[in-house]
């Protein structure tokens, strides 16, 4: 039964190798064998050397890594803390000059307003005294109209009743000169009357 020898035949270039004998005169071979010896202990030393590297290697990675998680989280703690407090302090900060800002534009507030109600106190009072004056100045104004008509109301009624007078003076007079007149008419009659009587008489 065949067995694959792989696709280098390594198995077979060993055994050649290994099983080969060498002559004393061949010089080369021996130097030959001696030298893949010595290449193999090379080979072999060196890997176990690199395997104690890695290992150590290894181990020296992971403790480093150890240190450098435990740094990070010390930093990150510290870090963290030293942001908290930061913060803390300066919510403090500004709730102090908040606080500062609110008392402040509290006063100022209770100076506007006092401010505001001392100038609408004197407006009021300016306000009531120009009320007063005007209403002085209308009432003397009043009692100056109602006076000055009463007083031409006075000079009107005297006017009316010489008018009156005068008017009834006039028609008393012309009254009596009509009646005058009347009774110089009557008189007169009558005169001629007695004339034509006493002619009549005379007739008879």
């Amino acid at each position: 039964m065949a067995i694959s020898a792989g696709q280098f035949n390594f198995q077979q270039i060993m055994d050649d190798f290994y099983g080969s004998k060498i002559e004393k005169d061949d010089d080369v071979g021996r130097a030959q064998k001696q030298a893949f010896q010595g290449n193999m202990i090379q080979s072999g030393f060196d890997s176990a050397l690199a395997q104690q590297m890695a290992t150590h290697n290894s181990a020296i990675a992971q403790e480093n890594m150890t240190h450098q998680a435990d740094l990070e989280q010390r930093n990150q703690s510290a870090n963290m803390e030293n942001e908290f407090n930061y913060g803390m302090q300066a919510m403090e900060a500004q709730f102090g000059y908040e606080n500062q800002f609110s008392n402040a534009q509290h006063d100022r507030d209770i100076g506007m307003l006092s401010a505001t109600g001392e100038q609408e106190r004197k407006n009021y009072s300016a306000k009531g005294q120009q009320d007063r004056l005007n209403t002085i100045t209308t009432g003397e104004q009043a009692r100056l109209g109602i006076a000055a008509s009463g007083q031409q109301d006075r000079m009107g009624t005297i006017t009316k009743g010489q008018q009156d007078r005068l008017g009834q003076a006039e028609e008393g007079k012309q009254t009596r000169q009509t009646m005058q007149e009347a009774d110089k008419i009557k008189a007169n009659q009558s005169g001629r009357e007695s004339a034509r009587s006493r002619s009549m008489a005379r007739a008879f």
